[in-house]
């Protein structure tokens, strides 16, 4: 049941999830799915040792919108969810912040217009308050 949020045999075989979710869903809300997380966090409670959500300012559904919205194509775990689960799974690092992207295109190879990270729940990406706001070097996760 894809609405349980009882995730406690998916622990016990030492199973590892990223959630993520566009703020700009129009199929699937962003409080929807941090409601769920929530309830997942109370109904497993180690769920934060084996589970993190991403919510993605500007994304719509699964991908795509005018933000920072590609964490998949990046060389490494810092910039691309993939490799982050693998790293997770592989060497315990479980990650707290991704390397988003917002292409001039949607071919993973055009040129970043800006990045952001994207922070693990419930932490929210802020502006230090000074620097290029293009470059995710210049905001942190609280």
């Amino acid at each position: 049941d894809a609405t349980s949020p009882d995730l406690s045999a998916f622990e016990r075989r030492g199973g590892k999830i990223i959630l993520y979710q566009g703020w700009a869903d129009p199929v699937v809300s962003a409080p929807d799915t941090i409601a769920y997380y929530e309830r997942m966090s109370a109904a497993t409670p180690r769920a934060a040792k084996f589970s993190a959500l991403f919510l993605v300012p500007g994304m719509g559904h699964c991908s795509g919108g005018p933000g920072a919205t590609d964490f998949s194509s990046g060389a490494d775990a810092s910039g691309n969810v993939t490799l982050a689960l693998q790293d997770w799974v592989e060497k315990g690092a479980k990650p707290d912040r991704i390397l988003a992207v917002h292409r001039q295109g949607r071919q993973p190879g055009a040129a970043a217009l800006f990045s952001r990270p994207l922070c693990a729940w419930p932490q929210r990406v802020q502006y230090k308050g000074s620097g290029d706001v293009t470059n995710a070097v210049n905001f942190t996760c609280r």
